[in-house]
């Protein structure tokens, strides 16, 4: 997968979940983003958080 395909994955996700509304409880504003980023980011960095390695492989892509 490459940008431009993650980026459409990730438009028709926001617009099934109606974030792009106008009043909904979820806006994609640059704040919010930039929180989500680095939450989803964590949970990436947390597999090597004592090693060097991916001990649970099955998790770790789970969290791609």
């Amino acid at each position: 997968m490459d940008i431009r395909e993650l980026t459409e994955e990730m438009n028709r996700f926001v617009t099934a979940k109606g974030w792009y509304q106008k009043n909904t409880r979820r806006p994609q504003t640059a704040r919010n983003l930039a929180v989500s980023l680095s939450l989803e980011s964590a949970e990436v960095l947390e597999h090597f958080q004592w090693s060097d390695e991916v001990k649970n492989s099955k998790e770790f892509r789970g969290e791609l």
